[in-house]
Formats: C-alpha cells, sequence, structure tokens
C-alpha cells in the first residue's frame, strides 16, 4: 500500500513537473508574457531560464536539463546537430534587428541615416555591448563599413554578463548602448533611439526547438507550437520582434 502511493507520488510530481526553457534575451519581453499565456494550452507551468543564447547553448551542450530551446536559429541548429534538440521540431518564429540605446533625459541620438549614425557613434563618448551577444559580429561589421573601426576600439566598452550594458547606460556611465532592439527597451532609465538604418541593418531570427531529452516531450511540443503560432503576431510586434512566416 505505501509502495502504491510512493508510486503515485512520483506519478503526480513527474507530471507536476514545470517546462523549462532556455531563453535567449532577445525574445525575453514577449516571451514574458507568451510563457504565461501558454500554461492552459500547454498543461504545466512554464519555467525560463534567461541569459544570452552563447551561454544558454553552452550549458544545454554541457549536458544541462530543458525542455525546449528560444534560442538564435543558429544555435539551434548547432544544438540538433549536435543532438540535443530534436530536429523535427524547429521553428522559426521571430527575428530582430539591432538599435541604439541611451540614457533617459538625454538628448535623442540621431541615427537616422548612414551618415548620422556615424556622426552619432563618433561624437559619444563610450559605448557598450555584451561580448558574447548574438549582435556583436553584427556590429562590429557595421563599424567597419563605416570606416570607424579603429577610432571605435578607443571608447568600447564590451560587457560579459548579461545585460550589464543597459544596466551601465541606465546609470549614466556609459553613453550609447548597441544591441538587439527587443532588448533595449525593458531597462530602467533606458530609452530606444531606433533601428540602424535599413541598408546597415542585418536581422538575427529566433527559433524554438524541443530537447532530445525532454521530461514530457508532449508538453514541450505543445508549448513550442504555442509560440510559433501566428496568433502570437501582435505580442511579438509590440515588443520589438518580427514575425517570421
Amino acid at each position: 500500500m505505501k509502495f502504491t502511493a510512493l508510486l503515485a507520488l512520483i506519478a503526480l510530481r513527474a507530471f507536476a513537473q514545470d517546462v523549462h526553457v532556455f531563453t535567449s534575451n532577445g525574445p525575453r519581453a514577449a516571451m514574458e508574457k507568451i510563457y504565461p499565456a501558454s500554461e492552459k494550452t500547454v498543461g504545466k507551468k512554464v519555467s525560463s531560464e534567461y541569459n544570452t543564447t552563447t551561454a544558454l547553448r553552452k550549458k544545454a551542450e554541457a549536458g544541462d536539463a530543458f525542455d525546449v530551446a528560444v534560442l538564435t536559429n543558429d544555435a539551434i541548429h548547432a544544438l540538433i546537430k549536435s543532438g540535443k534538440i530534436a530536429a523535427d521540431s524547429k521553428m522559426d518564429f521571430a527575428k530582430a534587428g539591432v538599435g541604439v540605446g541611451y540614457r533617459k533625459g538625454s538628448p535623442k541620438p540621431d541615427i537616422s541615416t548612414d551618415a548620422a549614425l556615424k556622426k552619432t557613434l563618433l561624437a559619444a563618448k563610450s559605448v557598450t555591448y555584451n561580448e558574447v551577444g548574438a549582435s556583436r559580429a553584427f556590429i562590429e561589421q557595421v563599424f567597419a563599413k563605416l570606416g570607424i573601426a579603429d577610432q571605435m576600439k578607443a571608447k568600447t566598452v564590451l560587457e560579459a554578463a548579461s545585460g550589464q550594458s543597459q544596466v551601465e547606460v541606465g546609470a549614466g556611465k556609459v553613453e550609447l548602448v548597441l544591441s538587439l532592439v527587443p532588448e533595449i527597451p525593458p531597462y530602467e532609465n533606458v530609452l530606444l533611439a531606433g533601428s540602424f538604418p535599413a541598408d546597415l541593418q542585418n536581422y538575427i531570427t529566433f527559433s524554438v526547438g524541443v530537447s532530445a531529452k525532454a521530461s514530457d516531450p508532449k508538453a514541450a511540443r505543445a508549448l513550442a507550437k504555442f509560440i510559433a503560432d501566428p496568433a502570437r503576431a501582435s505580442v511579438l510586434k509590440s515588443n520589438n520582434l518580427e514575425p517570421v512566416k
């Protein structure tokens, strides 16, 4: 009788276990609204671990447990290749461009054209971005295209911790933050100046995938499908993400 009760308790705990998600910072603001809304459909609570795609990919590769991953397209592909994510579960759902953030109360920087962006960057006393962020390579390519790569090195502050670049700008310690557009507005005292000009812009696609070792594959796939459903378009747009069809 006691043994039967123990088995029932174990089964109940397994059923009640949250669907654990590795979520990149890019779509965080949107996911914080989508996850609670998904729980009725999924049948379980959703808990998320937020960090840079690079950090979360490393955790997945190292064998850390997760049920669903919401990361950049490249990272999801890599995790499929290494057997960490089920190949048939991958769905692209959103993309984000790169923009500029500044401290609330400061004059809004002009980045409306290539020339304006170049002038703003050269005039800034300091700029910051995440050294392992998904947008770093692209940001540095833009510096090169504008012919200011050498000038920017002396005034660039690279931050390793997730969100620290935005925090530094909000505190007035650094003048401008360069990051994916949806990663800028959520931080206190940080305002979005805008996106890079269209001819300089590059988009990073975000995808969802289900762990090959998901604790509850049915619930995990239900969450992935909910995230990628076109019905989420309005939530994505309101949080500076562009839906991917």
